[in-house]
C-alpha cells in the first residue's frame, strides 16, 4: 500500500509560480506557426490558379426573350483571322486551322513521335506543344485516352473517324487559334 504524500495548502495570496518556457523555446514556436502559415498560404495560391488553368472553355448560352416573341439563337460568325497569321490545311482530313508566327504547326515524324494519332501539333514554344489535332478510329479510343480532360476537349466527326482538338497548354493565345478552326467541306 502506498502511503499519500501530505500536499501543501495553497496560500490564495501567493499561488504557485506557473512555469513558463524559455526565450529560444517561444521562438521555435513562433517561427514553426511561420513556416505552416506560409506553407499553408503557398498551396492555396497553388491550387487557387491551377482549378483555374483547369477550367474548359464554355460556350456562349442564349438567354431567352422576356417578351411574347420568339427567341433568336445566334451562332458565332467565322472568325476574323489576322493578315499576318499562317493557315494550315489538310487535304487528308478536310478541315483547316490559322495561327500566328509565333507558333509552328509540326507535321514531321520526329515531332509526331509520341503522337500516334496526332497529325498536327501546334506549338508555341516551350515545354508541351500546345494545341494537338488528332484523328481517331473510334469515340472510346480518344474517350480513354482525355477521360480526365474530355470537357476541354473539341470533337469533329469526319466520315467514320473522329478529329479531336484539345487545348493543352491553356495559354491566352490558343483559344483565338482553335476559334480559326474549319471543316473545309463548311
Amino acid at each position: 500500500m502506498e502511503e499519500a504524500v501530505p500536499q501543501k495548502p495553497v496560500d490564495p495570496k501567493n499561488p504557485p509560480e506557473k512555469k513558463k518556457l524559455s526565450k529560444p523555446a517561444v521562438i521555435i514556436i513562433i517561427l514553426l506557426v511561420l513556416v505552416n502559415l506560409q506553407l499553408g498560404v503557398y498551396i492555396f495560391l497553388k491550387n487557387k490558379t491551377t482549378n483555374q488553368k483547369m477550367v474548359p472553355p464554355t460556350a456562349p448560352t442564349a438567354t431567352p426573350a422576356t417578351s411574347p416573341a420568339p427567341t433568336v439563337i445566334t451562332t458565332p460568325t467565322e472568325a476574323a483571322i489576322p493578315a499576318d497569321w499562317q493557315t494550315y490545311k489538310n487535304t487528308a482530313y478536310g478541315f483547316e486551322i490559322s495561327y500566328p508566327k509565333t507558333y509552328q504547326a509540326l507535321t514531321d515524324k520526329d515531332n509526331l513521335y509520341g503522337w500516334p494519332n496526332a497529325v498536327v501539333l501546334l506549338y508555341n514554344g516551350g515545354q508541351s506543344y500546345d494545341i494537338p489535332i488528332e484523328i481517331w478510329d473510334s469515340k472510346q479510343a480518344y474517350e480513354a485516352k482525355y477521360s480526365s480532360q474530355i470537357g476541354s476537349l473539341i470533337v469533329k466527326q469526319i466520315g467514320s473517324k473522329y478529329l479531336t482538338i484539345l487545348n493543352a497548354t491553356v495559354e491566352p493565345g490558343n483559344a483565338a487559334v482553335i476559334a480559326t478552326f474549319k471543316l473545309s467541306s463548311q
